[in-house]
C-alpha cells in the first residue's frame, strides 16, 4: 500500500500543513479535517458510476464511514461486466480476503460495500462468499449519498451463508473450516423454525406474521432485485429488534455454475 505525502507552505500562517492519501477509502487529510472523493467516480478509463440508489433508515457520515476496516466497489460498467475496485484498483474477487487482513484501521470491525446502480444480488454474493471463508461477516452495504449534508444511506449487514454452501462455492480449491453448528440441518433440528419463503416483492407480506412463539427461518431467492433485497432485509432488522425469537435469513437459488 503507497501513501502520497505533500506538503505545502502557508505564508501568513507562516506554518507548514501536512496533506496525506489514503488509499483504502481515497480520502485526503488536510491538518485534522478529512475529505473524501466522490465514491462513484473512477478517475480512469471506466469514468464513473452511480450508486444503487436505496434510501435506507440508516445513515452514516463520512468521516464515520472512514473509519471501517476497509472499502471497496462493486458495479457493472457501460459493457454491463462487472467489476470490483480495491484500492482504487480493478481486482479479482478472490483477492477479497487478502484485502481485508491488509486494512489498517479497526474503529469498527466491519466493512464497506459501495454497490453500483446495476448491480445483482448474485454480483453482491461474490463478495460475501470470499469475506465469509475468511469469517469477516459484518458489513455495511452502500447504497446512497446524500450529497448536501456529507452523508450515505447504508444497510448494516451480518453476512449468513451456510458452511456447506461455503464449501460448495469453493469446491475446486482448499477445504473451507466452519463451525458445526452453521449448517442448516443443525439449524433446523435445534431451533424447529417455521420457513418463510421469499420469492418475489410479492412475499414480502409473510415476514408480517412473523410472532414472538416461534422461531424463523427466511428463505430469500437469488433472483429478488439487489434493491429489492435491502428493503427486505431493512424490513427484517426492524423486526428482528421488536421481537425475542431467533430470525435466520438463508439463500435459495443459487447458480448451478458457481
Amino acid at each position: 500500500m503507497y501513501y502520497i505525502i505533500l506538503y505545502i507552505i502557508v505564508p501568513e500562517a507562516k506554518t507548514r500543513n501536512a496533506f496525506s492519501f489514503r488509499m483504502k477509502d481515497s480520502s485526503f487529510l488536510f491538518g485534522t479535517t478529512r475529505y473524501h472523493l466522490l465514491p462513484w467516480i473512477l478517475k480512469d478509463t471506466l469514468a464513473k458510476y452511480p450508486l444503487l440508489g436505496n434510501t435506507t433508515s440508516y445513515i452514516i457520515s463520512s468521516d464515520s464511514l472512514a473509519k471501517v476496516d476497509s472499502g471497496f466497489h462493486i458495479f457493472r460498467d457501460s459493457m454491463d461486466s462487472l467489476r470490483l475496485k480495491l484500492n482504487d484498483r480493478y481486482s479479482e474477487f478472490d483477492r477479497i480476503p487478502q484485502f481485508v487482513f491488509r486494512s489498517d484501521s479497526f474503529h469498527y470491525p466491519t466493512h464497506a460495500i459501495y454497490l453500483g446502480e446495476n448491480t445483482t444480488l448474485q454480483d453482491l454474493l461474490l463478495c460475501y462468499y470470499q469475506l465469509a471463508r475468511v469469517n469477516h461477516l459484518k458489513v455495511f452495504l452502500i447504497t446512497n449519498l446524500r450529497i448536501l449534508k456529507n452523508e450515505y444511506s447504508i444497510l448494516p449487514e451480518k453476512i449468513e451463508l451456510w458452511g456447506e454452501q461455503i464449501s460448495t462455492f469453493f469446491k475446486n480449491e482448499e477445504p473451507v473450516y466452519y463451525k458445526s453448528e452453521n449448517t442448516r440441518k443443525h439449524f433446523l433440528t435445534n431451533y424447529k423454525p417455521q420457513i418463510l419463503q421469499i420469492n418475489s416483492q410479492k412475499d414480502f407480506i409473510k415476514i408480517d406474521s412473523i410472532k414472538n412463539a416461534k422461531n424463523y427461518l427466511i428463505s430469500i431467492n437469488t433472483n429478488l432485485s439487489l434493491k429489492e433485497y435491502i428493503t427486505l432485509k431493512e424490513e427484517i432488522l426492524r423486526i428482528k429488534k421488536a421481537r425475542k425469537n431467533t430470525i435466520q435469513t438463508e439463500f435459495n437459488g443459487l447458480p448451478q455454475d458457481w
